[in-house]
């Protein structure tokens, strides 16, 4: 992949003094967070909140699972925030530019944008592994899977399947004689 070693300009600083910020800083506060996102109007139609905890996991969570659940849909919402106004940006910019820089600059957005979705399904990955886990903290999505958001179905066959495998196994296991 190409390499470029490049400075910041003193303009680049002065339009986007957040470059300058420490990348794990201090998070926004709620309501400057929402002032920025508030900013941008959304895409008819689109959903950008996360999904509902499964209604069978969140009745078997205990306070932990309730904690990292809720840390979880955050760091989706706060990831799927940022899709609002790079939306806005890619609509202002394809009238603005020379149709000889509009494959360019939008593989560029297409590849952010792809990158924040990669976010939001890691995280929803880790969302639907803890409700399994809530369950038997043995259960996990398999590696292959790829699906972004659980069906209640599939988790209640998952659940199945698990236990079943984990009851022929104990009936295999020879018992001890006292």
């Amino acid at each position: 992949r190409p390499r470029y070693d490049w400075q910041l300009s003193p303009q680049l600083c002065e339009l986007v003094p957040t470059l300058e910020q420490h990348v794990f800083g201090v998070p926004l506060n709620e309501e400057d967070r929402k002032a920025i996102v508030d900013r941008y109007p959304p895409i008819a139609g689109l959903v950008y909140s996360p999904p509902a905890t499964l209604p069978e996991a969140d009745r078997r969570f205990k306070p932990g699972h309730h904690h990292e659940d809720a840390s979880l849909r955050a760091m989706q919402y706060a990831t799927f925030a940022i899709l609002r106004p790079l939306d806005v940006l890619a609509h202002s910019l394809l009238p603005l530019l020379h149709p000889d820089q509009v494959g360019r600059i939008f593989a560029i957005l297409n590849d952010i944008h792809a990158l924040i979705l990669n976010v939001g399904s890691v995280v929803n990955k880790a969302c639907n592994n803890l409700a399994l886990r809530a369950v038997n903290p043995s259960f996990q999505i398999p590696a292959s899977d790829k699906i972004f958001t659980m069906a209640p179905e599939q988790f209640k066959d998952t659940i199945s399947l698990h236990t079943a495998m984990q009851k022929a196994l104990k009936d295999t296991r020879p018992t001890s004689a006292h």
